[in-house]
């Protein structure tokens, strides 16, 4: 998930909005950052706010990492960092990998710290941005915002996706997974989700899954494991080698290798020599220090996740809500492949491709871009289903037996879900929900208040299949006796259409209230 910031915040936290964490005022920004922190790969935009009201196009990005001094022409860099034992930085993602693997005698691995696809480990933790300096940006969502900003001129055929009532497929194909949804362009130059936004592993990475067992089949899996695990300088070679290959697929591939590594690999571990492995292998050989691939093997790659990428779309096509839609819109860095533009134009020959300029930075500037404009969105549909933990008067009839409690010798049904907003219903931006509740004895001291999700529009327990905890928030109650006496309701406003929920607790014998803000955890969508 892209994050456009002017500051940022902790990627996965909740935090307390008591006013009291920074002085500074979101309005007085002056540069909008986008992070691209992914679990693979990562990168990085930005614009000042004097640039973005001269030229909304004029962002910053990284001009190529490089690999082991070699331009790779790579808008992103591995998620890799590496630190010193005292936990001070050395190096993030190319440079990290090659300091360690090439530059650096393994004699000194012992004073450093080599991490990678660390980003999971991230979660809950606190690393220091202010909860209000950072907006969460949905990478479909912010490659849209960008293409309305392209000069029409810059796209072959014309750009009809600016006009007023044109209803597109944004299609963000990513390196894990392949984002889509459908936008509707409305007035105003705002955007409304047809939609909502739904993954599959289908992304680039699958393809290097599809490289690598081809290659296990043909060297063993004792010489991968081995190349893996002993020999990671070579082993990250040929996939660098492979990222670059699988842009461009021509007639015959020519990915340069690390010959000696793996001819000595061979010969100790399969006692046979690299060439002879490829000996009677269709469309795959070795040539000098050269892995030749036929473009009919590479194809082979590339199917299961096409296959899977354009089911998705398929599906998506025939919801009601897609009628319409006249545009495919591409992005994200596996779109720039032209196999997979091919396939997806002859799998929907009805409907115009649009393949924008830097496809791959689409999200990237697009998410710069809401972060300077977010009223750009209109509305969103939710993913998820939105609801509490109650408990209600328990009947033996559609209760459970099993969620029986009774409190001052009351039976009641615990974990019941009371559905604060369902799953695919539509909301615009600041959409607030207002539910009130009582505490379940007298003289509590508080209340905690759980949100809990399911992609399921009908959820009975909190504790169903695929319903989850999104967050807490803790209603202090400071009532007198009478209050307390009479278990004063108090109200919970949760306030929907952003990337992240907010919630305002008001306890209404006081009028004291607390609040908090919850991510949305897009993430699930993908699993």
């Amino acid at each position: 998930m892209a994050e456009a910031t002017s500051s940022s915040k902790p990627n996965e936290s909740t935090g307390i909005e008591d006013g009291t964490e920074t002085d500074t005022k979101p309005d007085n920004y002056i540069l909008v950052v986008a992070l691209d922190f992914g679990t693979t790969y990562s990168g990085y935009a930005f614009s000042s706010r004097t640039d973005y009201s001269e030229n909304p196009l004029n962002i910053q990005t990284n001009q190529g990492w490089q690999a082991g001094g070699v331009p790779l022409l790579s808008l992103k860099t591995p998620t890799s960092i590496l630190l010193k034992n005292d936990g001070s930085f050395i190096a993030f993602g190319y440079e990290a990998e090659d300091k360690f693997y090439s530059e650096m005698p393994k004699e000194n691995h012992e004073n450093v710290m080599l991490f990678r696809r660390f980003k999971m480990k991230l979660h809950n933790k606190m690393a220091g941005i202010p909860n209000k300096m950072l907006r969460i940006a949905l990478e479909p969502e912010v490659a849209s915002i960008y293409v309305q900003y392209l000069p029409i001129e810059r796209v072959e055929n014309s750009f009809a996706m600016t006009k007023q009532g044109t209803k597109y497929m944004v299609v963000d194909i990513g390196g894990g997974t392949a984002d889509i949804t459908v936008h509707e362009k409305i007035e105003g130059g705002q955007l409304r989700e047809l939609h909502q936004a739904t993954g599959g592993a289908c992304g680039g990475t699958f393809v290097d899954k599809e490289f690598e067992n081809r290659l296990t089949e043909i060297l063993g899996e004792r010489v991968m494991k081995q190349l893996r695990e002993k020999q990671t300088e070579a082993y990250m070679d040929i996939f660098r080698e492979f990222e670059i290959a699988k842009r461009n697929i021509k007639e015959v591939t020519r990915m340069t290798i690390s010959y000696v590594t793996l001819n000595e690999l061979c010969e100790t571990m399969e006692h046979k020599t690299l060439n002879t492995a490829f000996e009677n292998v269709d469309g795959m050989r070795i040539r000098a220090d050269k892995l030749h691939i036929d473009a009919k093997i590479m194809k082979q790659f590339f199917q299961p996740s096409i296959k899977e990428l354009i089911k998705q779309m398929q599906t998506i096509l025939k919801n009601q809500r897609s009628n319409g839609i006249s545009i495919i819109l591409l992005v994200g860095g596996s779109a720039e492949c032209g196999l997979i533009q091919e396939e997806i134009k002859t799998s929907f020959s009805s409907l115009k491709i649009v393949v924008p300029p830097e496809a791959g930075l689409a999200v990237l500037k697009g998410a710069v871009i809401f972060g300077h404009c977010p009223s750009l969105i209109n509305s969103r549909i939710l993913r998820f289903t939105y609801g509490n933990n109650v408990c209600e008067k328990f009947n033996p009839e559609s209760h459970s037996a099993e969620k029986k409690i009774t409190i001052n010798g009351q039976d009641l049904c615990n974990d019941c879900f009371s559905t604060i907003l369902t799953a695919g219903t539509e909301v615009k931006i600041g959409h607030t929900e207002i539910k009130q509740y009582s505490p379940a004895a007298s003289f509590q001291l508080g209340a905690l208040v759980k949100v809990f999700c399911s992609p399921k529009e009908e959820v009975k327990y909190t504790d169903d299949e695929d319903c989850f905890e999104l967050g807490e928030l803790y209603v202090p109650f400071q009532r007198d006796f009478f209050a307390h006496l009479l278990s004063f309701p108090f109200s919970v406003a949760y306030n929907f259409g952003d990337t992240e929920l907010k919630i305002r607790a008001t306890d209404l014998s006081t009028g004291k209230q607390t609040s908090c803000t919850l991510e949305m955890k897009e993430e699930k969508i993908a699993k």
